[in-house]
């Protein structure tokens, strides 16, 4: 007669539910109904609610919590993510389910004695019901029925009453904005990370299991899932300064190429198809992509070329620091792959703690980097020696190398005329990036240019604007 679940389900819904208990541990071991029943609310096309007389009356609460969280503005733009969706549904539940069991844990007093009280006078009714009928007749017995599912009705109305009272409508407000915030940056994150690949395969909308796999690793480390929010921000930001770049940035001609970009015909081209006579030598040129053209380039542009990439995972990096450090790296692996150019990335403290090729975009490589802890304390040779040995040994053209940290070191007279050398030998520049603290000077004596910032946006915008375009 009664049910558990106050979100009306199907086959279908049940089976998707059964798949994201998978995702996470704790939802595995989980025997109430309350995480499936918030599932179902966000993931279904359109939820529909148990009527109050159908529902176990400890569960009674969940159908008052759900009905609230409907209520609020913050849930229904959260179902714009969420609809038919399980990873964004499981995320939304996750954050929801914690904070509202602690919003119970705090109430459990008042709430037990409403449940308590509900549950007690109808297994009442129900006791006296079933003495009833046996002695009743088929005719009396649904009267019985009847007359009990009225007086339940009563019951379950009058705990509302209390229940609604006892959980406040501005608290549940409050977890479903947390509960938007969080799933939205998940999504966020998921975005960025689709097209990293996993196995042979990359991450594209369509592919549940990979994008289940992606969404279990997102989940299981949180390293990863601060890299990836991170490197969606730094991505949207590059894309900004670019955009603002292309307009600012004078442009010479600097060659001429075959095209069908009518915009930048040399004259000649346009003088056949001024003429009757030649205006199909024109047309032909043109559909085969053969017309002379003149290219253009940025003035003061270095050649395109690969990136060696330096990561300070000192002590003091621990904590955001780390997390942008390890962004900026991702971006210029993300951009230069785009453009079929070799990143290597470097991490280090005293020492080189590991060093990780990308000549395309991985995202058990992305993990590996990611998963490098922050600790010990700073010195400046080990990365830069590594980093022109790396140019020799994997062939980087044109090579530049990006430097962050955010400690001062002292360097040799020896290593410095060295780092010169190697630098004038291959061509390879060096931007330096100092968080926390201005240069004194250090830096300035190997770095052809040195971005210092104690904010890391403002730090970003700089870093985007002296890299080379990729």
């Amino acid at each position: 007669m009664f049910k558990r679940n106050v979100v009306i389900s199907d086959k279908f819904d049940q089976r998707e539910w059964k798949q994201v208990k998978k995702l996470e541990e704790q939802l595995e071991e989980v025997t109430e109904p309350l995480p499936e029943d918030l599932f179902y609310t966000f993931f279904k096309y359109e939820p529909r609610l148990e009527d109050d007389a159908r529902i176990w009356p400890e569960y009674l609460l969940h159908k008052v919590i759900i009905e609230k969280m409907m209520r609020t503005e913050d849930y229904h733009r959260l179902r714009m993510i969420t609809q038919m969706n399980r990873i964004n549904s499981a995320v939304a539940v996750m954050e929801v389910w914690k904070t509202v069991i602690d919003e119970l844990v705090r109430r459990k007093k008042e709430l037990s004695k409403v449940q308590e009280d509900l549950k007690k006078k109808v297994d009442q009714l129900l006791a006296n019901a079933q003495n009833q009928a046996e002695r009743a007749s088929p005719q009396a017995k649904i009267q019985i029925r009847q007359q009990l599912r009225q007086q339940i009705k009563q019951l379950q109305k009058h705990a509302r009453k209390k229940l609604c009272k006892a959980v406040s409508q501005a608290g549940i407000s409050t977890v479903m904005r947390q509960a938007r915030t969080v799933t939205e940056e998940f999504d966020q994150a998921v975005q960025t990370m689709r097209g990293w690949g996993l196995e042979e395969s990359s991450l594209v909308r369509g592919r549940p299991a990979a994008e289940m796999e992606l969404a279990k690793i997102l989940m299981e480390n949180k390293k990863v899932l601060e890299l990836a929010k991170m490197l969606g921000r730094l991505k949207s930001l590059l894309a900004s300064v670019r955009r603002s770049e292309v307009r600012a940035t004078s442009r010479i001609i600097d060659d001429v190429e075959m095209s069908d970009n009518i915009g930048k015909v040399l004259p000649q081209e346009l003088f056949t198809l001024s003429q009757k006579e030649t205006e199909d030598v024109f047309l032909k040129k043109y559909l085969d992509r053969q017309l002379m053209c003149y290219a253009e380039r940025p003035v003061g542009r270095k050649e395109e070329g690969d990136f060696v990439v330096c990561v300070d995972l000192s002590g003091s990096m621990e904590g955001e620091p780390e997390i942008w450090a390890k962004a900026i790296a991702m971006v210029v692996v993300d951009v230069a792959t785009k453009k079929h150019r070799k990143t290597v990335v470097i991490a280090f403290d005293t020492q080189v703690k590991d060093v990780v090729y990308f000549d395309k975009r991985d995202i058990k490589k992305l993990i590996r980097v990611a998963s490098i802890k922050a600790k010990g304390d700073t010195r400046y040779e080990p990365p830069l020696l590594t980093a022109f040995s790396e140019m020799d040994f994997q062939k980087l053209r044109s090579p530049d190398i990006l430097f962050i940290t955010d400690s001062l070191c002292d360097i040799g007279q020896d290593f410095l005329e060295k780092i010169v050398a190697d630098k004038k030998k291959t061509g390879a520049r060096i931007i330096s990036v100092l968080i926390g603290q201005e240069d004194t000077g250090v830096l300035r004596k190997f770095s052809d240019t040195v971005v210092s910032h104690t904010n890391l946006m403002k730090a970003s915008r700089e870093v985007f604007r002296v890299t080379p375009r990729r």
